[in-house]
């Protein structure tokens, strides 16, 4: 599978396959799918660099391509019709800092398919 790769200058560096394209912005990078998808719920996540961890409720620790994640999901039920949104935030320490990666989904089945986690396998700090 085609592989792209996109850096950026803070030291940040994300391997993707081709259904995800990254936009960089001044904190890192915005990922979303290759060709767009449902406009109503569009996936996109948030990738930055960041000096101090943001406070996650109910935080959990996980392992991605051997890096330890601190995660937490928070669900807003006033999310309106599209039924509950989910957020999924991510971080790890790199760089002396954390990255951070964050993902809305909202959902009327009851699933949490969150593409955070393809994004978090390609990311690279240094």
């Amino acid at each position: 599978m085609a592989v792209e790769s996109v850096a950026h200058p803070n030291g940040l560096s994300l391997a993707l396959p081709p259904n995800l394209r990254a936009t960089r912005t001044p904190e890192g990078f915005v990922v979303e799918p290759d060709p767009p998808q449902d406009p109503r719920s569009p996936v996109r996540i948030r990738v930055a660099l960041t000096p101090s961890l943001p406070e996650m409720r109910s935080a959990r620790e996980t392992t991605v391509e051997g890096q330890p994640w601190n995660y937490a999901v928070n669900v807003s039920e006033a999310a309106g019709s599209g039924g509950p949104e989910f957020t999924l935030t991510a971080c790890r320490r790199a760089l002396g800092q954390w990255v951070c990666l964050w993902q809305t989904h909202r959902t009327q089945r009851g699933d949490q398919d969150f593409e955070l986690w393809t994004v978090a396998r390609g990311l690279r700090a240094g």
